[in-house]
């Protein structure tokens, strides 16, 4: 019995002393609140290093670093500790005299159990007289698409200021919400100049390899509150065009740049060469059966008309390496029966010496062949060629479109390597005109230039025209397309980025959107819509 009642007491006390959280119960969605801060909020006067903010629970940072933006920026990293209920920040620098400072805290407080952001969390505090209230607020968004960027950040120098985004962090800078929308706040009277990047290395300074970036070639006079200071944010690599390697590799001699090319050029013109896809920044040379070194001089441009001008010397070497084999792709367009009009483009890999042209016929059946004659043959570069014929004359009501074959036969094509394509055989594919939609477009517009393009979800173009303000995109597939519209406003009849380096902004774009703010435009076959009207 004893024992017995020794063991109920030990049970009894264990079941006392287990801690348990407790089960059910509303999930906690409060964020935590601010209920004091040393300094105040707007104080005037402050000259204390320290910061400390008092929330009404327990918190916890997240990635207070890149969450809290102070400014003016500081040019040592402030130190963040939290103890239960207080945050409190070391700065370790001497504040500016006269300076008002904004913290912004973003997502950088939380609470302890459900990690509930803090929400409109900023202090501000002066270390003079005098609070500065002006602020600048607007939205940035993506260039082409025109949707929001998140995290972007947004920059603020000083008109007078000698430096700027591509060479030292900002004085006043904040990150874009998932709206794409920012604002900076406690500014005081001056001009600025503003400029907006995605930073993806977190240094405040802009990166032309891997970042997009906008700004605002005027400068912005501040001497009231401005809302609406939109920036669009694009990818236009600035660095200089630079040759970084030139050398042998295997049977090949490979010219390499820092980014890729646009066009090229080279002298003497007899060594055979192809860019290499979708490697654009390549050049790879063929051997001409010469052992010997070449003096060559590339002349190549980017899509920024950056060029590079370099003298090289093309050798090539005896190799065990086996060439690249030949390969042959062909892309057909699908047929309108009524239209008959065949468009075939060839792709190579590798530059092609000739052609055997008996080789290239289409087999319409057991009697009737269509063959090189009837065909029209052009090359869109040195390693597309483009074939064109209509069928309309061999065809009967009798014919199985089913049977009708485009055919590259083997050995069709030899490459510069003497090696030849294999036999492709390719059905044709025939279609009514009632099996595609069509897009009808109407324009209203003062710009001078512009061009439509109907484009796929993502954006590829599928279609595109210059400055007509009525037209009917015909015999587009069943699909969901968007139309967007490049406008040319110097009118020199190309769309362009522009130059931060010149401080020119790029050329305007407009997406359609329906009255819903729909972009997205669900075309069936056999149907028309429009005309939809493009205001811009």
């Amino acid at each position: 019995m004893k024992i017995n009642y020794i063991l109920i007491n030990i049970l009894f006390l264990y079941s006392c002393a287990s801690v348990k959280m407790p089960e059910g119960g509303p999930k906690d969605e409060t964020p935590p609140n601010m209920v004091s801060s040393t300094p105040i909020h707007e104080q005037l006067n402050y000259t204390d290093k320290i910061i400390k903010i008092e929330f009404d629970e327990f918190i916890q940072l997240k990635e207070p670093e890149k969450q809290i933006l102070i400014t003016p920026r500081l040019t040592e990293k402030p130190e963040f500790t939290v103890n239960k209920k207080t945050l409190t920040i070391k700065i370790n620098e001497e504040l500016q005299a006269n300076t008002t400072y904004s913290l912004n805290f973003r997502e950088a407080v939380q609470d302890v159990t459900e990690r509930n952001p803090a929400r409109n969390l900023k202090l501000a505090f002066s270390t003079g007289d005098i609070i500065d209230t002006l602020y600048i607020k607007g939205s940035i968004f993506d260039l082409f698409t025109q949707k929001p960027i998140k995290d972007a950040v947004v920059a603020l120098y000083q008109e007078n200021d000698t430096t700027n985004i591509l060479n030292s962090p900002p004085s006043y800078l904040t990150l874009t919400d998932e709206n794409g929308y920012y604002s900076i706040d406690n500014l005081k009277s001056d001009l600025y100049k503003i400029y907006s990047i995605t930073d993806k290395n977190s240094n405040s300074v802009l990166e032309y390899k891997n970042e997009k970036y906008g700004f605002i070639s005027q400068p912005i006079k501040l001497d009231s509150s401005i809302n609406n200071v939109d920036i669009s944010l694009y990818n236009n690599d600035k660095r200089p065009l630079n040759l970084i390697s030139a050398r042998t590799t295997g049977k090949y001699f490979v010219a390499k740049y820092n980014k890729g090319l646009k066009s090229i050029s080279i002298q003497p013109d007899t060594i055979p060469l192809i860019i290499e896809k979708p490697d654009i920044n390549t050049i790879k040379f063929y051997n001409n059966h010469s052992f010997d070194s070449i003096q060559t001089i590339i002349t190549a441009m980017d899509s920024s008309q950056n060029m590079s001008v370099d003298t090289i010397y093309v050798k090539f070497t005896e190799s065990p390496r086996k060439s690249d084999p030949y390969q042959l792709n062909v892309k057909t367009n699908n047929i309108i029966i009524g239209k008959w009009l065949l468009e075939s483009v060839l792709t190579f890999n590798k530059p092609t010496q000739s052609i055997n042209q008996d080789s290239i016929y289409i087999k319409v059946d057991s009697l009737i062949t269509i063959n090189r004659d009837s065909m029209n043959l052009e090359w869109l570069n040195n390693h597309q060629l483009k074939i064109t014929t209509t069928l309309k004359n061999y065809l009967n009501d009798s014919t199985d479109l089913t049977l009708i074959k485009f055919n590259i036969g083997k050995k069709a094509f030899v490459s510069v390597e003497a090696d030849t394509s294999d036999k492709v055989q390719t059905k044709l594919i025939f279609k009514k005109s009632q099996d595609f939609g069509t897009i009808e477009v109407a324009v209203k517009t003062d710009k001078p230039s512009y061009i439509i393009q109907i484009t796929d979800n993502n954006l590829k173009v599928i279609r595109e025209i210059k400055n007509i303000n009525k037209y009917t995109f015909s015999q587009l597939e069943p699909s969901t397309y968007k139309i967007r519209v490049l406008i040319d406003n110097n009118n020199n009849g190309e769309w362009e980025l522009g130059d931060i380096t010149k401080n020119t902004q790029p050329e305007e774009i407009y997406i359609y959107s329906n009255d819903e703010g729909i972009e997205e435009i669900p075309l069936r076959a056999n149907f028309i819509l429009g005309p939809l009207q493009l205001v811009f």
